[in-house]
């Protein structure tokens, strides 16, 4: 009896193990703050993006993102230059 309770309980666990490992979320340190949101609106702004223009969504927001991910890793490597 016991060896089936063992038996049950380990087939059990690695069944449901795989399912647990992915459901975990990713965490971030701390949601951003008011500030933050609105620099980041601010700098999508300053690079093209017009939150009015739903004529191009998501295109004109994921452009702007582009090209401050390009003007981010620019800045990164004029960083590592210097």
């Amino acid at each position: 009896m016991n060896t089936l309770y063992v038996s049950v309980l380990a087939t059990a666990l690695t069944l449901t193990a795989p399912g647990v490992l992915q459901a975990q979320p990713i965490v971030n340190d701390a949601p951003l703050s008011r500030d933050q949101v609105k620099q980041q609106l601010k700098d999508l702004r300053a690079a093209g993006y017009e939150p009015g223009d739903w004529g191009h969504y998501p295109g004109n927001i994921q452009s702007a993102q582009h090209r401050l991910n390009g003007a981010d890793n620019s800045n990164s490597d004029k960083a590592r230059i210097n």
